[in-house]
């Protein structure tokens, strides 16, 4: 008579590969920024700089009430259409030459943002109902030539 039982042990589950792994190099992660944290048991706070002011040299300013002329606002003057140049600036020129060169002009700007919009509206069309039409015609004759 043959048994019905079978003569293997039964299998263990195979462990997933990675969760040791996984977790050791976590604890290795968070020894180490708990190791960055330790200053040392000889710390001391460094001097602080001997800083009076903002700048080295004092500031020299007018008296009050001198002949220095005033900051003014000048309403209705034309601005020059470069007006970079009025700083005298060779690095400056360049920086601006560079700057517009490169840069899109405006009715290029509005050709992407319309593209764009497109773009948008069609991404949108998904989202509503779509209605699809299809029709089909067919003609034949068939003619008796007796």
């Amino acid at each position: 008579m043959t048994s019905c039982a079978s003569a293997e042990p039964p299998r263990e589950r195979p462990r997933p590969r990675g969760r040791g792994r996984r977790a050791a190099a976590w604890g290795a992660v968070a020894g180490l920024l708990l190791a960055g944290c330790a200053v040392g048991p000889n710390f001391t706070r460094p001097p602080a700089p001997a800083a009076t002011g903002y700048t080295r040299e004092p500031v020299a300013l007018p008296p009050p009430g001198g002949t220095d002329i005033e900051q003014r606002f000048v309403t209705e003057t034309a601005v020059a259409r470069q007006w970079w140049e009025l700083f005298r600036s060779p690095q400056l020129n360049e920086t601006i030459a560079l700057a517009l060169t490169g840069s899109p002009t405006l009715a290029s700007a509005r050709a992407t943002l319309a593209q764009a919009e497109a773009v948008v509206a069609q991404v949108r069309g998904i989202y509503y109902p779509q209605v699809d039409v299809a029709g089909t015609a067919k003609s034949s004759s068939a003619r008796d030539t007796t």
